[in-house]
């Protein structure tokens, strides 16, 4: 197959976010699809990236540089490794910079056999019918551990989110210190492989990796494939938890209301809230957070509602009902995220 068409089109259509890399740097609205050779290949997290030599108007070759979603989820969606490897001719397409020249967010990549490879959640093929990728799989049913007819009870196995509603976070009701602060917080890009604080290791697209609850002792701990985070709730009494050391997780302290697991969390070291778009808004040790994790056994489902409480940063608490809703999906696992620095 000989590729020889190269397009501008504009769309109209959502952004999947990688796990770790913030994607406000990309155009969502421009679809550029050019070709070139595969000169490298880094198939891992915190995203697939790739390095693609392409001929320019002066004889000489431009690198473009590109990330993918992270590596479990390609993975997950079907993606085998070694699909894509050094050397092959490719056409590509994705979502370019508009801060870096010779960079874009990649979202379908077709090989000269007429594979065709999707790197983003929910994308649709571009050139070809035959295609690896683009939406979450059922698991094989050789991997299912449970029996199906005695499902798993309360919140204790592997979710899947399903919904997600962030509006709440929109125009954040910062008092003037934190509205002068802002404009002090650099553009939101890749931490690499730092683990989020709270409240951001519950936002984006880290909770479109599967979650999974477990009894550990007294305590229920929350193991989140993301960043390969693990949040404990100490489950019982919060005397002493003013007295805990600040981490980026915060100390949480748990409480059943009937078929809601309640989770307060103090003692947060993390400066910044990304639950807040642009960027984040700056965040005190003063903040408080408190979420409700409410399961529904009759349609498998668990809702997040989240609470924000920062008197240096918020002139009111800020509260997002169904955050979050997770299904419970049989088969599925939290898989080691194991994120690589460059």
């Amino acid at each position: 197959m000989r590729f020889t068409t190269f397009t501008l089109v504009v769309l109209a259509f959502p952004l999947a976010a990688s796990a770790h890399h913030s994607t406000r740097e990309y155009d969502r609205n421009t679809v550029l699809e050019l070709e070139g050779t595969l000169t490298q290949v880094r198939w891992r997290n915190p995203h697939v990236s790739l390095a693609i030599g392409v001929e320019n108007d002066q004889g000489g070759t431009d690198i473009w540089e590109m990330e993918g979603m992270d590596l479990a989820s390609v993975t997950r969606q079907g993606v085998p490794s070694g699909t894509l490897q050094a050397g092959m001719i490719v056409r590509f397409a994705g979502h370019p910079s508009t801060e870096r020249e010779h960079r874009m967010f990649v979202t379908n990549v077709l090989r000269t056999d007429g594979l065709e490879v999707l790197l983003r959640a929910n994308t649709l093929p571009r050139w070809s019918e035959n295609f690896v990728g683009g939406t979450f799989l059922e698991p094989d049913a050789s991997l299912v551990q449970v029996d199906l007819e005695k499902p798993p009870e309360g919140i204790f196995r592997v979710w899947v989110t399903a919904e997600r509603n962030a509006e709440a976070f929109n125009n954040p009701p910062l008092t003037d210190a934190a509205r002068l602060a802002v404009a002090d917080i650099e553009r939101f890009t890749s931490p690499g492989c730092r683990n989020y604080g709270m409240p951001g290791a519950m936002v984006g697209a880290r909770v479109l990796h599967p979650v999974e609850f477990v009894e550990r002792g007294e305590d229920i701990v929350m193991r989140m494939e993301a960043d390969d985070i693990e949040r404990v709730f100490h489950m019982g009494s919060e005397d002493g938890a003013a007295e805990q050391p600040l981490t980026p997780l915060g100390y949480s302290t748990g409480r059943w209301d009937g078929d809601t697991l309640v989770v307060t969390t103090i003692r947060i070291s993390e400066p910044i809230s990304r639950i807040f778009p642009d960027g984040g808004i700056p965040q005190s040790e003063e903040v408080e957070i408190v979420e409700r994790f409410t399961l529904d056994e009759a349609e498998g489902q668990l809702s997040y509602d989240i609470s924000i409480t920062d008197p240096v940063n918020l002139t009111r608490t800020v509260t997002a009902s169904n955050h979050l809703i997770w299904r419970w999906r049989p088969g599925a696992r939290v898989q080691l995220f194991d994120c690589e620095e460059r």
